[in-house]
C-alpha cells in the first residue's frame, strides 16, 4: 500500500487535477461528501485534458472501475476477489479506514503478489493490508473490496461487489426506470 496519493474534488478540471499530482502518485477523486468515487493516474488526466473533458465528474464514465477495500480486510479475503483488477482494468484499490482514505493499493502490487507463487497463510492469524497480525483479536470492521462504476446511460455511481462484463447487472439508480448498467 502507498500513501502517495492526492485527494481531488470532482469539480476540478483535468488540467487543474494534473497540476496537483506528481508523476508517480495517484489521485483519489471525491464527491461533495468526501466519498471516493474514482482513482485516476496522470495518464488519465492527460487524456481527459486532450479530449477537453470539463471536470473530473465528467471523466468518471471513461476510466476504469474503482475498487475500495477496508484497511482491516484479511489479505486472503482480498485476494479471493482480486479479479476485479483484471475484469475492470482498475489501476488500484482505494484503502479506507472508518470511511477515511488512508492509501492506495496499486494494481501492480496485487498482480505481482498473485504471480509470485506466495501462498497466503491458512492459519487463523489476522494478516491485513498493513502487514501486521493480531493473534487473538480481529482488528476493525472487515469489508470486502467493492467496485465503483458510473452508468453511461444515467450517470449514477453504482457500488458493486463483482462486475461481469458479459452479464451486466441493473443500474442501482433509484430515481430512474430500471435499466441495465451501461459501460464504455
Amino acid at each position: 500500500m502507498t500513501k502517495d496519493f492526492v485527494k481531488l474534488s470532482e469539480t476540478l478540471t483535468p488540467a487543474e487535477a494534473r497540476s496537483q499530482l506528481k508523476d508517480n502518485n495517484y489521485g483519489v477523486v471525491v464527491d461533495s461528501n468526501d466519498t471516493p468515487i474514482a482513482l485516476v493516474l496522470v495518464e488519465d488526466l492527460e487524456q481527459a485534458t486532450k479530449r477537453k473533458i470539463p471536470s473530473l465528474k465528467n471523466l468518471l464514465a471513461n476510466i476504469p472501475l474503482m475498487v475500495t477495500v477496508g484497511s482491516e480486510v484479511e489479505i486472503k479475503e482480498f485476494f479471493k476477489v482480486a479479479t476485479l483488477f483484471d475484469i475492470g482494468g482498475a489501476s488500484g484499490a482505494v484503502v479506507l479506514r472508518d470511511e477515511e482514505i488512508v492509501g492506495v493499493l496499486p494494481a501492480e502490487n496485487v498482480k505481482e503478489f498473485l504471480c509470485s507463487g506466495y501462498e497466503i497463510p491458512s492459519n487463523e492469524m489476522d494478516w491485513n493490508l498493513f502487514g501486521n497480525s493480531n493473534d487473538s483479536v480481529l482488528g476493525g470492521i472487515h469489508q470486502l473490496p467493492r467496485g465503483s462504476v458510473i452508468c453511461l446511460e444515467c450517470g449514477f455511481n453504482n457500488s458493486l461487489d463483482f462486475l461481469d462484463r458479459n452479464n451486466l447487472p441493473f443500474c442501482q439508480n433509484p430515481d430512474k426506470p430500471s435499466h441495465k448498467l451501461l459501460l464504455p
